[in-house]
This record gives structure tokens, C-alpha cells and sequence, in this order.
């Protein structure tokens, strides 16, 4: 949902229909939006890594 509303402020910041600020304010919206998906990639690559990384050492940990 978040790439897909970065998406849509990104195109109407770019609308020439809409009034200046209006423009700006999407396109204030869309670099925040931007920011909040580049920081959720992160944490689920983490979070994945961590499931692998817990997996193997329980795997590890239950050979004699």
C-alpha cells in the first residue's frame, strides 16, 4: 500500500492542474512516503535475516 500511495503523491505532485501548493504538499508526501518504505525494506530485510540466521543456529544447535 505504501508503494502504491508514494506512487499516486508522485504523480499529482507532478499535475500541472493542480495548484502550486497543492503540488508542493503532495510532493512533500511523497518524500516522506519515500523515506517510510526505504526504512520498512530495511527492517523486513532484517527481520528475514534474523529468521534465517535464529533457524540455523537452531538447526545447529540440535546436531549432537
Amino acid at each position: 500500500r505504501l508503494v502504491r500511495s508514494l506512487g499516486i503523491a508522485r504523480s499529482c505532485a507532478e499535475c500541472s492542474e493542480l495548484a502550486v501548493e497543492s503540488r508542493q504538499r503532495c510532493d512533500a508526501l511523497a518524500s516522506h512516503l519515500e523515506a517510510v518504505v526505504t526504512l520498512w525494506q530495511e527492517r523486513r530485510w532484517l527481520i528475514e535475516r534474523s529468521k534465517k540466521n535464529t533457524l540455523d543456529y537452531l538447526v545447529l544447535a540440535d546436531r549432537p
